[in-house]
C-alpha cells in the first residue's frame, strides 16, 4: 500500500470489505518499522477505516427507539 486510504474510497466498500482491509493493514502495520513512513500510514489507514465503520455503526442504531 503506498497511499492513504481516504474517508471517500472506504465509504464505497461494504462492511466485509472494510474489515478485510483493516486486517491486511493491521499486519502491515505490525511488520513496518518504527518510525517510517509505512508504518505511520498504516496508522492514518487504520484511523479512517476505523472512522467509516464507527460512523455507519452510529447510523444504523440511531434510528433504534431508546430506552428510558
Amino acid at each position: 500500500m503506498d497511499m492513504l486510504l481516504t474517508l471517500d474510497d472506504l465509504a464505497r466498500c461494504s462492511d466485509d470489505e472494510l474489515y478485510a482491509l483493516h486486517d491486511d493493514v493491521f499486519f502491515r502495520l505490525v511488520r513496518s518499522e518504527m518510525g517510517s513512513f509505512a508504518r505511520s500510514l498504516a496508522m492514518a489507514c487504520l484511523d479512517n477505516i476505523k472512522t467509516v465503520l464507527h460512523e455507519r455503526a452510529t447510523m444504523r442504531h440511531a434510528f433504534l427507539p431508546a430506552y428510558g
